[in-house]
C-alpha cells in the first residue's frame, strides 16, 4: 500500500511525460468520476435543491481547495484575534478530524480553559484552544449542529468555520479561500489524480483569496488562476517560524543565549538538527529549517496527523543519539500527539507558525470589518423586519 501511494505521490508531482503508465490511466479515470460527482454536488446547493442550515450570526469560512496545508490554522487564529479587536464575540466550529469527539461532538474550551485532550479534539482545534483566550471552540462533524449549541451557550456574533470550504451544508456569509502560492492548484486536477478536491470553478465560490507562503519565493505559473480570480479581492500573507517552547533534553541547547527565546522567531543558523514532523507537506517544514541556516543531520518523515507510538518515540531518540546532533526540532501540531513522556538526549524546540500580511494587514482589517459591519446590519434588520410582522 505504501508503494502505490508512493508512486500516486510521483506521478502527481512529477513533470510530462508521467510515469507509470498504466496506474495515470487508472487515476485520470477515477479522478474524473470524482469531479463529476463534487461538480454535481455543488450546483445542487447552488441552486437550492440540496438545503443548507442558516445560523443566526455571520458566518465566516476559511478553507482550501486543496488537500494538504494551506495554512487553515494559523489563519484561523489570525482571524479569530482580528474579529475580537474588532469588538465581535466570535466563536470557531471545526470538524475535529481524528479526534475523538468528531463523531458526536463537543466543547474543546469555553474560551476560559481547555477542556479536552488532543486525542478528543483533533490536533488543530486543541492547538487553538491553548493559543486563544476568550474564543470558545466547537468540534464535529455536524457543523450545524455545534454552531446552533455555540449561539445557545455563547450567544457569538460570528463563527469562523474552520476548513469549511466544501462544507456546504453551513451557509457562510465570507467564504475565504487560501491558496498556496508555491502551488495553488497543484497539477490541476482532482483527487486523486491530483490534490484538487474539487474542479476550477470552486475558485467562483470564493469572496476573498489570501496567497499563503507568498515570502517563500516565485510561485508556480499562476496566470490561468489569477485570470479567474482576476474580480476578486486578493491578500498576500507570509508565514514565520516562532519557538513556542523547549523541553530541556540531558543535552542543553541554551536556546536563549541563541536568539531563540519562546515567541521569537527561530535562529537555527549553523546548528546541526534531527528533525521530525507528521505533516501534510513534511519537505516543506524540512526546506523552512534549512532556509534558515540549519544543517539537519538527520530527520523522520510520517504520515499527516501521526498518532506517535512508543515504539516511534524510541526509534527517534536513537537515531538523534546516531545523529549527534545539537538540538531535535519539530512543530506545535507533532508536539501534542506525543503519546508518551520522552527523555530526549537533547532539547526538543516546539516550532508554531505566525502568520503576517505584512502592509496589507490594514487593508485586510477594513475589508473584514466592511463585511462584517454589512452582514450583522442586515441580519439585525431581518429580525427587527420579522418581529413587526408577527
Amino acid at each position: 500500500m505504501a508503494a502505490i501511494r508512493q508512486k500516486i505521490e510521483t506521478i502527481i508531482k512529477a513533470p510530462r511525460p508521467q510515469p507509470f503508465a498504466v496506474l495515470n490511466a487508472g487515476l485520470r479515470l477515477l479522478a474524473k468520476g470524482y469531479g463529476a460527482v463534487t461538480a454535481l454536488r455543488s450546483a445542487l446547493y447552488r441552486k437550492r435543491w440540496l438545503t443548507s442550515t442558516r445560523l443566526d450570526c455571520a458566518v465566516v469560512s476559511v478553507g482550501n481547495i486543496t488537500v494538504g496545508g494551506t495554512g487553515k490554522t494559523p489563519m484561523t487564529l489570525y482571524l479569530a484575534e482580528l474579529i475580537k479587536k474588532l469588538g465581535y464575540r466570535v466563536a470557531i466550529l471545526s470538524r475535529g478530524y481524528k479526534g475523538t469527539c468528531e463523531k458526536n461532538g463537543g466543547l474543546v474550551t469555553d474560551g476560559q480553559g481547555v477542556l479536552m485532550t488532543a486525542a478528543s479534539a483533533g490536533d488543530e482545534p486543541f492547538l487553538m484552544a491553548q493559543q486563544l483566550n476568550g474564543v470558545p471552540i466547537m468540534v464535529g462533524r455536524n457543523r450545524a449542529d455545534m454552531g446552533r449549541r455555540a449561539l445557545r451557550d455563547f450567544a457569538p456574533d460570528v463563527i469562523l468555520l474552520d476548513d469549511g470550504y466544501q462544507h456546504l451544508r453551513l451557509e457562510r456569509d465570507l467564504n475565504l479561500l487560501l491558496l498556496d502560492h508555491q502551488w495553488p492548484v497543484g497539477n490541476g486536477h482532482v483527487l486523486p489524480r491530483g490534490p484538487l478536491r474539487e474542479s476550477l470553478g470552486a475558485l467562483n465560490r470564493a469572496d476573498a483569496v489570501v496567497w499563503t507562503r507568498a515570502d517563500a519565493g516565485n510561485g508556480t505559473s499562476l496566470d490561468g488562476v489569477a485570470r479567474q480570480l482576476r474580480d476578486t479581492p486578493q491578500f498576500r500573507a507570509c508565514h514565520h517560524s516562532v519557538l513556542l517552547k523547549t523541553i530541556t533534553g540531558r543535552c542543553s541547547f541554551k536556546s536563549s543565549e541563541n536568539g531563540c527565546a519562546a515567541g521569537d522567531t527561530v535562529d537555527l543558523h549553523g546548528v546541526n538538527i534531527f528533525a521530525f514532523a507528521g505533516l501534510a507537506a513534511n519537505d516543506r517544514f524540512f526546506h523552512a529549517l534549512t532556509a534558515k541556516g540549519a544543517r539537519i543531520v538527520g530527520h523522520e518523515a510520517f504520515a499527516d496527523h501521526h498518532v506517535y507510538s512508543q515504539a516511534d518515540l524510541t526509534r527517534l531518540v536513537h537515531r538523534i543519539r546516531q545523529c549527534r546532533a545539537d538540538v531535535c526540532v519539530t512543530t506545535d501540531k507533532d508536539f501534542v500527539r506525543l503519546s508518551d513522556p520522552v527523555d530526549w538526549p537533547v532539547d526538543l524546540l516546539v516550532l508554531g507558525v505566525r502568520l503576517s500580511l505584512g502592509n496589507q494587514a490594514d487593508e485586510f482589517c477594513r475589508f473584514i470589518a466592511g463585511h462584517l459591519q454589512k452582514i450583522i446590519a442586515n441580519r439585525s434588520q431581518a429580525k427587527t423586519a420579522g418581529d413587526k410582522h408577527r
